[in-house]
């Protein structure tokens, strides 16, 4: 399996953990964003960074955000998460995101 290279974790985690940009976000970050999490390794790298954060709308954004990639629709509620992560935390536990093998 090769590394994930976080670098769009990194521009996720800047936006969303309060650092605010004065300027409108160039047209191509949203297309470099949606081109890297098609694939599968970047993509969980994402949701790692975000579960990394223990913030349930971190999450729930970078779900929305794999899922919009992939022409997913699909609804996500943030109480569902924030559950989980509240027991898992309970039990000292914590959810872990990797590519499935190929076939």
């Amino acid at each position: 399996m090769s590394k994930p290279n976080p670098a769009s974790c990194v521009l996720f985690l800047d936006g969303y953990l309060g650092r605010t940009m004065k300027t409108p976000r160039d047209k191509s970050y949203g297309s470099s964003l949606t081109a890297a999490l098609k694939d599968p390794v970047e993509a969980a790298a994402y949701i790692e960074a975000a579960m990394d954060a223990e913030d349930a709308a971190a999450l729930l954004l970078a779900l929305r955000e794999v899922a919009e990639a992939h022409d997913i629709e699909c609804e996500l509620e943030s109480s569902v998460l924030e559950a989980v992560n509240k027991v898992l935390h309970a039990v000292g536990l914590r959810l872990s995101v990797e590519p499935l093998e190929a076939a």
